[in-house]
């Protein structure tokens, strides 16, 4: 088993603490992760020392105000429960969630002047957010779908045409954002873009500095 250290909860950044703890967890001993995850099975001694060990990780992880909220649990399976109530709401809270995010996703579309890569990011946040709910996942095919969907005509129409011809549903959201920003390198878009917002820069320090007044 692993004796590497386990992450740190200091009350912040929940979403992303959980998913390497988890992942520390599985490093530690499958058993040990599922006993976290699903409860222990039996009472037998094997059982009670997979739960000592996902209990005693998760202890040792917390800051001070979270460990004595939550220090009470009789298990791990228990204790983990209560941890991500206390961040991310009860059922209901999470539901409510749910329906937030779906707009956003439903009305999700690139801006002006952004990149392929930076479209990817602000998406890819959405949706490790709303699977993190545990509710309906979004697949690799839902993303590599709705990035094509976004991408602003006319730059990006060959290479939409090109990739709606390949199995979307079981290719890599990163595997279609790479063939995308080689689009816009080989386009010259992304040059295009940074010219433009520079552009923009340029003209706003201008006119920030025409109202400046003088020193006397």
């Amino acid at each position: 088993m692993s004796t590497d250290r386990a992450p740190f909860f200091d009350g912040k950044g929940f979403p992303l603490w959980k998913v390497l703890m988890e992942a520390h967890l599985q490093a530690r001993g499958l058993d040990v992760w599922r006993v976290m995850k699903e409860g222990m099975r039996s009472n037998t001694a094997r059982e009670r020392q997979f739960d000592a060990i996902a209990k005693s990780t998760l202890l040792s992880s917390l800051c001070d105000d979270m460990f004595n909220r939550v220090f009470a649990s009789p298990n791990a399976h228990e204790l983990w429960k209560q941890i991500v109530e206390n961040h991310e709401g009860s059922a209901d809270v999470a539901n409510q969630k749910y329906h937030v995010l779906v707009d956003e996703l439903t009305s999700f579309k690139q801006h002006d002047n952004e990149s392929a890569h930076d479209m990817f990011s602000r998406l890819n946040t959405l949706v490790n957010e709303n699977n993190n709910l545990g509710l309906k996942q979004v697949t690799n095919g839902d993303m590599n779908h709705k990035i094509i969907r976004c991408l602003l005509k006319p730059d990006y129409d060959i290479i939409k045409t090109v990739l709606l011809k390949e199995d979307l549903d079981n290719k890599i959201p990163n595997h279609v954002i790479n063939t995308i920003v080689a689009h816009e390198y080989s386009m010259g878009i992304i040059k295009q873009k940074s010219t433009s917002t520079s552009s923009q820069k340029s003209l706003a320090i201008k006119h920030t500095c025409k109202h400046q007044p003088r020193r006397q």
